[in-house]
């Protein structure tokens, strides 16, 4: 066997180890960070601009409230985002949880649900 085609064949084993598919999740698990912290970074920017807009104090006024219904509109999509980024990362940390901790039959450890307790708890 010449060094490419050893080459060739480890290439294909390691794309066929647990560890490789763990990789990639943690890639996209990195994605779904990067996309929190992207929102996060939209949402406390709309926020601290309406903390520290003086014109922002008129808005409370009567006869600007078709203003402010605008205002309210454009906030809520820098809510909607972050919370739709946090759920999108909740669960996919659940789902790669949920891969990680069983054994090699398939079956979860026997203590993890003791240990996430403890961690919930503490």
């Amino acid at each position: 066997m010449s060094p490419g085609e050893r080459i060739l064949n480890m290439m294909g084993e390691l794309e066929g180890m647990r560890g490789q598919a763990v990789l990639r999740e943690l890639q996209r698990l990195d994605l779904s960070v990067f996309i929190l912290d992207v929102n996060y970074t939209d949402l406390r920017d709309v926020c601290q601009r309406m903390a520290t807009d003086p014109q922002a104090d008129t808005l409370i006024i009567l006869r600007n409230r078709d203003q402010l219904q605008l205002v309210m509109m454009h906030i809520a999509r820098p809510i909607h985002n972050f919370v739709a980024a946090v759920m999108s990362l909740r669960e996919h940390t659940y789902m790669i949880r949920n891969v990680w901790n069983k054994r090699a039959d398939g079956k979860p450890f026997p203590d993890l649900q003791a240990r996430l307790q403890l961690l919930t708890f503490v």
